[in-house]
Protein backbone atom coordinates (compact mmCIF):
# COMPACT_ATOMS: atom_id res chain seq x y z
CA UNK A 1 0.00 0.00 0.00
CA UNK A 2 1.58 2.82 -1.37
CA UNK A 3 1.41 6.97 -1.29
CA UNK A 4 4.41 8.14 -3.33
CA UNK A 5 2.52 11.71 -3.21
CA UNK A 6 1.61 12.08 0.00
CA UNK A 7 4.89 10.47 1.28
CA UNK A 8 7.26 12.84 -1.14
CA UNK A 9 5.10 15.71 0.20
CA UNK A 10 6.60 14.37 3.59
CA UNK A 11 9.93 14.81 2.50
CA UNK A 12 10.06 18.22 1.13
CA UNK A 13 10.20 21.81 2.68
CA UNK A 14 6.69 23.28 3.57
CA UNK A 15 5.66 25.32 6.79
CA UNK A 16 4.36 23.01 9.35
CA UNK A 17 0.72 23.14 10.18
CA UNK A 18 -0.38 21.20 13.31
CA UNK A 19 -3.63 20.96 14.47
CA UNK A 20 -5.39 23.22 17.43
CA UNK A 21 -7.78 21.29 19.56
CA UNK A 22 -10.60 23.19 21.22
CA UNK A 23 -13.35 22.53 23.54
CA UNK A 24 -16.88 20.93 21.44
CA UNK A 25 -14.38 20.14 18.73
CA UNK A 26 -15.89 17.56 15.92
CA UNK A 27 -12.82 15.24 15.25
CA UNK A 28 -12.81 12.98 11.58
CA UNK A 29 -10.32 10.70 10.15
CA UNK A 30 -8.54 13.30 8.59
CA UNK A 31 -7.84 14.92 11.48
CA UNK A 32 -6.25 11.98 12.86
CA UNK A 33 -4.07 11.52 9.79
CA UNK A 34 -3.21 15.15 9.70
CA UNK A 35 -1.81 14.57 13.43
CA UNK A 36 -0.01 11.65 12.54
CA UNK A 37 1.48 13.19 9.45
CA UNK A 38 3.07 16.56 11.35
CA UNK A 39 4.67 14.38 13.40
CA UNK A 40 5.75 11.94 11.09
CA UNK A 41 7.35 14.75 8.76
CA UNK A 42 9.42 16.29 11.65
CA UNK A 43 10.96 12.92 11.64
CA UNK A 44 11.71 12.24 8.06
CA UNK A 45 12.64 15.87 7.96
CA UNK A 46 15.10 15.60 10.75
CA UNK A 47 16.46 12.47 9.68
CA UNK A 48 16.43 13.59 6.01
CA UNK A 49 18.15 16.84 6.76
CA UNK A 50 20.64 16.27 10.30
CA UNK A 51 21.55 12.61 9.77
CA UNK A 52 21.21 11.81 6.05
CA UNK A 53 20.12 8.60 4.15
CA UNK A 54 21.77 5.51 3.69
CA UNK A 55 22.75 2.22 6.20
CA UNK A 56 22.33 3.44 9.76
CA UNK A 57 23.52 -0.59 10.69
CA UNK A 58 23.46 -4.12 9.55
CA UNK A 59 22.71 -4.79 6.15
CA UNK A 60 25.43 -6.29 5.33
CA UNK A 61 25.67 -8.43 2.06
CA UNK A 62 27.16 -11.68 1.49
CA UNK A 63 27.86 -14.29 -1.25
CA UNK A 64 25.65 -17.37 -0.53
CA UNK A 65 25.91 -20.70 -1.87
CA UNK A 66 23.15 -23.48 -1.62
CA UNK A 67 21.85 -26.38 -3.25
CA UNK A 68 19.82 -24.04 -4.93
CA UNK A 69 22.04 -22.24 -6.18
CA UNK A 70 24.43 -19.08 -6.49
CA UNK A 71 22.55 -16.15 -4.33
CA UNK A 72 23.88 -13.50 -1.31
CA UNK A 73 22.73 -12.96 1.99
CA UNK A 74 21.31 -9.48 3.15
CA UNK A 75 21.83 -9.40 7.21
CA UNK A 76 18.93 -7.27 9.28
CA UNK A 77 19.65 -4.17 9.84
CA UNK A 78 18.27 -0.42 9.75
CA UNK A 79 18.54 1.96 7.06
CA UNK A 80 17.06 5.46 6.03
CA UNK A 81 16.30 6.46 3.09
CA UNK A 82 16.16 9.66 0.76
CA UNK A 83 12.87 10.68 1.91
CA UNK A 84 13.72 10.27 5.76
CA UNK A 85 12.13 7.03 6.38
CA UNK A 86 13.20 4.42 8.56
CA UNK A 87 13.73 0.72 6.74
CA UNK A 88 13.96 -1.81 9.11
CA UNK A 89 14.86 -5.63 7.89
CA UNK A 90 14.08 -7.63 11.45
CA UNK A 91 15.86 -10.97 10.10
CA UNK A 92 18.45 -12.03 7.88
CA UNK A 93 17.17 -12.27 3.77
CA UNK A 94 18.68 -15.03 1.75
CA UNK A 95 17.84 -14.64 -2.08
CA UNK A 96 19.19 -17.76 -3.83
CA UNK A 97 19.54 -18.36 -7.06
CA UNK A 98 20.50 -14.62 -7.56
CA UNK A 99 18.45 -12.97 -10.14
CA UNK A 100 16.55 -9.96 -11.49
CA UNK A 101 13.70 -8.82 -9.80
CA UNK A 102 11.75 -5.90 -8.60
CA UNK A 103 9.77 -6.87 -5.12
CA UNK A 104 8.54 -3.20 -5.00
CA UNK A 105 6.06 -3.55 -8.16
CA UNK A 106 3.53 -5.96 -8.12
CA UNK A 107 3.53 -5.95 -11.59
CA UNK A 108 6.83 -7.12 -11.37
CA UNK A 109 7.16 -10.83 -12.75
CA UNK A 110 11.20 -10.66 -12.43
CA UNK A 111 13.70 -12.48 -15.00
CA UNK A 112 16.13 -15.46 -14.21
CA UNK A 113 18.81 -13.99 -16.66
CA UNK A 114 21.43 -12.48 -14.62
CA UNK A 115 23.88 -10.22 -16.33
CA UNK A 116 27.59 -9.93 -15.50
CA UNK A 117 26.88 -7.27 -13.09
CA UNK A 118 23.83 -6.28 -10.89
CA UNK A 119 22.64 -4.11 -7.73
CA UNK A 120 20.94 -4.50 -4.74
CA UNK A 121 18.88 -1.75 -3.21
CA UNK A 122 16.30 -2.23 -0.53
CA UNK A 123 13.38 0.25 -0.47
CA UNK A 124 10.66 1.64 2.09
CA UNK A 125 6.93 0.41 1.59
CA UNK A 126 3.86 0.53 3.72
CA UNK A 127 1.78 -2.73 3.76
CA UNK A 128 -1.90 -3.32 5.40
CA UNK A 129 -2.46 -4.15 8.63
CA UNK A 130 -5.27 -6.01 10.63
CA UNK A 131 -8.77 -4.70 9.25
CA UNK A 132 -11.11 -3.84 11.99
CA UNK A 133 -14.82 -3.38 12.05
CA UNK A 134 -16.66 -0.40 11.26
CA UNK A 135 -18.81 0.78 13.08
CA UNK A 136 -20.86 2.95 10.58
CA UNK A 137 -21.12 2.94 7.19
CA UNK A 138 -19.66 6.10 5.67
CA UNK A 139 -19.10 7.19 1.70
CA UNK A 140 -15.76 5.87 1.31
CA UNK A 141 -16.33 2.18 2.88
CA UNK A 142 -19.35 1.65 0.77
CA UNK A 143 -20.84 -1.69 2.05
CA UNK A 144 -17.57 -2.90 3.43
CA UNK A 145 -18.44 -3.44 7.54
CA UNK A 146 -14.36 -3.62 8.08
CA UNK A 147 -11.22 -1.54 6.54
CA UNK A 148 -7.65 -1.79 7.24
CA UNK A 149 -6.90 -0.71 10.86
CA UNK A 150 -2.99 -0.41 10.69
CA UNK A 151 -0.41 0.05 8.10
CA UNK A 152 2.80 -2.26 8.43
CA UNK A 153 6.21 -0.12 7.69
CA UNK A 154 7.92 -2.66 6.22
CA UNK A 155 10.54 -2.88 2.65
CA UNK A 156 11.14 -4.55 -0.05
CA UNK A 157 14.21 -5.17 -2.38
CA UNK A 158 15.07 -4.69 -5.86
CA UNK A 159 18.02 -6.79 -7.77
CA UNK A 160 18.38 -4.48 -10.81
CA UNK A 161 20.88 -4.61 -14.15
CA UNK A 162 23.93 -2.86 -13.96
CA UNK A 163 26.49 -1.38 -11.14
CA UNK A 164 26.07 1.41 -9.27
CA UNK A 165 29.04 3.82 -9.11
CA UNK A 166 30.89 4.17 -5.65
CA UNK A 167 30.39 6.98 -3.46
CA UNK A 168 32.68 9.95 -3.82
CA UNK A 169 35.06 10.40 -1.17
CA UNK A 170 36.44 13.83 -2.43
CA UNK A 171 36.78 16.67 -0.67
CA UNK A 172 36.29 20.17 -1.24
CA UNK A 173 39.72 21.64 -1.58
CA UNK A 174 38.94 24.90 -0.25
CA UNK A 175 37.13 23.12 2.98
CA UNK A 176 40.13 20.78 3.45
CA UNK A 177 42.64 23.76 3.46
CA UNK A 178 40.76 25.46 6.13
CA UNK A 179 40.84 22.46 8.11
CA UNK A 180 44.16 21.83 7.54
CA UNK A 181 44.83 25.41 8.59
CA UNK A 182 42.71 25.04 12.34
CA UNK A 183 39.71 27.23 10.87
CA UNK A 184 36.89 24.05 11.42
CA UNK A 185 34.28 27.00 12.25
CA UNK A 186 35.12 28.27 8.89
CA UNK A 187 35.45 25.05 6.86
CA UNK A 188 31.88 24.37 8.59
CA UNK A 189 30.15 27.51 8.01
CA UNK A 190 31.90 27.09 3.76
CA UNK A 191 29.81 23.47 3.55
CA UNK A 192 26.78 24.32 5.57
CA UNK A 193 26.29 27.15 2.46
CA UNK A 194 24.88 24.62 0.27
CA UNK A 195 21.52 24.37 -0.55
CA UNK A 196 19.08 22.18 0.55
CA UNK A 197 18.78 19.22 -1.78
CA UNK A 198 15.54 18.09 -3.07
CA UNK A 199 13.55 15.05 -2.32
CA UNK A 200 14.81 12.80 -4.74
CA UNK A 201 12.44 10.69 -6.88
CA UNK A 202 14.40 7.01 -6.17
CA UNK A 203 14.35 7.07 -2.46
CA UNK A 204 15.84 2.83 -2.18
CA UNK A 205 19.19 2.36 -0.81
CA UNK A 206 21.92 0.94 -2.46
CA UNK A 207 23.45 -1.98 -0.46
CA UNK A 208 25.87 -3.54 -3.03
CA UNK A 209 27.79 -4.23 -6.58
CA UNK A 210 27.24 -7.58 -7.43
CA UNK A 211 29.64 -8.77 -9.73
CA UNK A 212 28.47 -12.28 -11.46
CA UNK A 213 31.69 -14.69 -12.96
CA UNK A 214 31.52 -16.72 -15.84
CA UNK A 215 31.44 -20.18 -13.81
CA UNK A 216 28.40 -18.52 -12.11
CA UNK A 217 29.94 -17.16 -9.06
CA UNK A 218 29.36 -13.90 -7.30
CA UNK A 219 31.25 -11.04 -6.06
CA UNK A 220 29.97 -9.29 -4.04
CA UNK A 221 31.22 -4.79 -3.44
CA UNK A 222 29.14 -3.88 -0.37
CA UNK A 223 30.87 -0.93 0.75
CA UNK A 224 32.37 1.38 -2.78
CA UNK A 225 28.11 2.02 -3.78
CA UNK A 226 27.06 1.87 -0.14
CA UNK A 227 26.23 5.45 1.71
CA UNK A 228 26.72 5.27 5.55
CA UNK A 229 24.65 7.25 8.18
CA UNK A 230 26.98 9.26 10.37
CA UNK A 231 25.70 8.21 13.28
CA UNK A 232 26.86 9.62 16.91
CA UNK A 233 27.60 6.10 17.52
CA UNK A 234 30.07 5.61 14.27
CA UNK A 235 31.62 9.05 14.65
CA UNK A 236 32.56 8.08 18.05
CA UNK A 237 33.66 4.91 17.40
CA UNK A 238 35.91 6.65 14.95
CA UNK A 239 37.41 9.01 17.10
CA UNK A 240 38.27 6.64 19.40
CA UNK A 241 40.11 4.55 16.79
CA UNK A 242 41.89 7.67 15.53
CA UNK A 243 42.78 8.41 19.45
CA UNK A 244 44.10 5.08 19.81
CA UNK A 245 46.29 5.46 16.78
CA UNK A 246 47.62 8.89 17.54
CA UNK A 247 48.56 7.46 20.80
CA UNK A 248 50.42 4.29 20.01
CA UNK A 249 52.10 5.68 17.02
CA UNK A 250 56.07 6.00 17.33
Amino acid sequence: MDHPTHELWLADLYPAERLRYFYGQLLSAGDFQKEQDYWRRKNQLHNRFALGHGVVCGLGVSPLTTTQGNGVRISAGLALDEWGREIVISTDVDIVPLRLFDDCDPMSAGDDFLPPAVHISVCYRELAGERHPVGSVEPDVGEDRDAVGSLVESYCIRVQEGAVVDVSTGTDAEAMELLRSGRLRDALCLIAATTCPPASADPCVVLANVEVDENGSLSVDACGPRVIVPTNRLLLQLAESLTRTTTTSP
